[in-house]
């Protein structure tokens, strides 16, 4: 018994690194895209995820569009899910979902400068210490106001930039 308890930790913790370097390398790739000027009415929306049979609920998709002085997140879900704002700050934001599956595509950092919103980019990972959690951090050009929403079928975060006058 001690043993397969040794192999499971042994195991999750080689997946946590793994996952912890293909995240970095992923954001590094990022990162380095130039973003494109004339494509700023465009709608960044991922492949949806293929549909697996489960007992969890899945995100499908995620999506962002954003407009001078706003931006929209919206992620698809088969089912319910426990939403949890997490950290807000001047520079990021970061949102909670709890007992949900997300697909490997859906796993990135995107570069959303291009839309004019105060949001920079969007990542969405799964936590490496609980499975069933999914983190979606946004960073931020400028101090913004998020609200969030639970709507049939999904979860959708809005950002309005603060404008000083």
């Amino acid at each position: 018994a001690a043993a397969r308890e040794a192999e499971r930790v042994a195991t999750a913790t080689a997946t946590a690194t793994a996952a912890a370097a293909a995240k970095k390398k992923h954001d590094a790739e990022i990162t380095a895209r130039d973003a494109d000027a004339a494509a700023r009415t465009a709608v960044v929306v991922a492949e949806p995820a293929a549909e697996v049979p489960s007992g969890r609920t899945r995100v499908r998709d995620i999506a962002f569009k954003g407009k001078e002085g706003s931006g929209d997140v919206d992620i698809a879900l088969t089912g319910d899910v426990r939403v949890t704002v997490g950290a807000v700050t001047k520079t990021h934001c970061e949102l909670i979902l709890d007992g949900v599956d997300l697909d490997a595509k859906l796993e990135r950092k995107v570069d959303v400068t291009r839309f004019g919103s105060p949001v920079r980019s969007m990542s969405s990972f799964r936590d490496p210490q609980q499975p069933s959690r999914v983190h979606v951090y946004i960073e931020l050009i400028a101090p913004s106001t998020p609200t969030v929403s639970q709507r049939n079928g999904g979860v959708h975060w809005h950002f309005q930039g603060n404008d000083l006058a």
